[in-house]
């Protein structure tokens, strides 16, 4: 237990400053979160919101001047 004490003792400024920096990037995190679920548009493009339109059908013309075909 001692041993633990002067350890502590001894590292207290370096636990300070680690636990410290450790709740700041914890809380940096949480801002950033919170900032962008905050500044979120609604879907507008129809890939978002998974009402996208069905393809046309192609032109008789369009087919005609197909490549390979």
């Amino acid at each position: 237990m001692r041993r633990a004490r002067a350890w502590m003792d001894e590292y207290r400024d370096v636990l300070a400053i680690a636990l410290g920096l450790a709740m700041a990037i914890v809380l940096g995190g949480a801002l950033g979160v919170a900032y962008n679920v905050a500044m979120r548009r609604p879907a507008s493009s129809s890939i978002e919101t998974g009402t996208a339109p069905a393809a046309p059908p192609l032109a008789p013309d369009a087919l005609r001047a197909a490549p390979y075909s």
